[in-house]
């Protein structure tokens, strides 16, 4: 910097009218920059406001009363977050400081000139001596801004957050009946229709986002909507067959787990997919599965009404299951395979081993009961499912196997 810069400073400081400087710079933002808003006597009060602080921050600047990481004027930061409460875009407000700097610049200069006639003060050097000053006062002021900016951002789109939770809880719970064209808009998301809702493991993530679109476009639906751990998807048309594995996919392609509900009209219907939806993922969850993929409604009945039911689902898993206590889990695990495929070949199979691996061991099931196997399958099935979720060390899972002393416990702790 040169050494007379000093000098230069304090005689522009002296030479500058900021009172002049606030005018035309609030004039040249109100109409190249904000012309909608400024028709509104309140926001053209803040920029009035913020222009007049600029100002006389940039005088105190020159005249060395201020150094520029002390710049942080309120007015400024009170316009920055109306803009971003009234959602004008980033570049918007960065095209305001281009703006500004013109403005700055040119008023700059006029004084130059003044100093240069008035005083003979060379005007390469004062030009020299004050470009440095306002580009550090410019990209201050435009540092504290955006920073505002984006502050009061994250607080509106929070607050619209929690707004839209608060509506969708409603709806949920009951507490709000309908919501009319208003609300739907606010939701971005038609409640009349088919949904399909999805309960994620935690607050959805942009992955999570990114699924919940991919299985919108997959199914050939009309809007999906996210809100918390909670997605909808209106569906277009019923589920076909095909639809399953497509989800499927989904799920594994993106990494992620959750439980589908069944399709349900209306609000009604958001609602009751919504519940199927809570209680396929809590399945997914008693069961310990950590994979990924979509546990669906219709495919864990059994297992939901046993956490809804724990009590009489426990004393039906111990009755049913007494007979199957110091089996290995290979037989286990056959027996569960041929309750589930409904067969031995299914069953083989599965397992990959040889039909008669399979009757070997579905024998020494069988000599355990009081009567045929093929009279107690449907009960077996159902107490083996509940035994899944009850106590999760089951021949499903690979465990040491189901025991009744873990059923007992869980019992007497309900």
């Amino acid at each position: 910097m040169s050494t007379h810069a000093p000098g230069v400073h304090a005689a522009l400081a002296r030479e500058l009218d900021p009172a002049r400087l606030a005018s035309v710079l609030a004039a040249a933002l109100a109409d190249e920059v904000y012309p909608d808003l400024a028709v509104r006597p309140a926001f053209r009060g803040l920029v009035d406001d913020a222009c007049r602080a600029k100002a006389e921050l940039l005088v105190d600047l020159l005249a060395d009363r201020v150094s520029p990481d002390d710049l942080a004027p309120a007015a400024a930061v009170a316009l920055a977050h109306e803009l971003a409460v009234a959602g004008v875009p980033a570049e918007t407000v960065a095209r305001s400081y281009r703006v500004g700097q013109e403005v700055a610049w040119a008023t700059l200069l006029d004084a130059i000139e003044r100093l240069a006639e008035r005083d003979g003060v060379p005007v390469v050097e004062s030009v020299r001596a004050t470009t440095p000053v306002l580009f550090a006062f410019v990209e201050r002021m435009m540092t504290v801004t955006m920073a505002a900016y984006d502050d009061a951002l994250d607080d509106e789109r929070r607050s619209l957050a929690r707004r839209r939770r608060r509506l969708v809880d409603g709806l949920l719970d009951g507490t709000v009946a309908a919501i009319g064209e208003d609300g739907e808009r606010f939701l971005g998301y038609r409640l009349d229709g088919l949904h399909l809702a999805i309960a994620l493991p935690g607050p959805a993530t942009r992955t999570d986002e990114g699924l919940v679109r991919r299985l919108g476009t997959d199914l050939g639906t009309g809007g999906t909507l996210v809100v918390g751990e909670r997605a909808w998807i209106h569906l277009a048309r019923p589920l076909r067959p095909s639809d399953r594995a497509a989800v499927g996919r989904a799920f594994a392609e993106a990494g992620r787990r959750g439980g589908v509900g069944d399709p349900g009209s209306g609000v009604p219907g958001f609602r009751a997919s919504h519940e199927q939806a809570e209680l396929a993922l809590r399945v997914r969850r008693a069961r310990g599965h950590e994979d990924v993929g979509a546990t669906w409604a219709r495919d864990v009945g059994i297992e939901a009404l046993g956490l809804e039911a724990t009590t009489s689902a426990r004393r039906l898993a111990t009755a049913e299951l007494a007979a199957l206590e110091g089996l290995s889990a290979r037989t286990r695990r056959t027996l569960l395979a041929w309750l589930e495929t409904g067969s031995n070949v299914g069953a083989a199979a599965r397992l990959g081993v040889h039909e008669q691996t399979v009757r070997n061991h579905l024998r020494l099931v069988e000599d355990r009961l009081p009567g045929p196997l093929l009279e107690r399958r449907t009960e077996l099935h159902v107490a083996l499912r509940l035994a899944a979720v009850l106590e999760p060390r089951n021949p499903r899972t690979g465990g040491p196997g189901f025991t009744q002393d873990a059923l007992r416990g869980a019992a007497g702790r309900s």
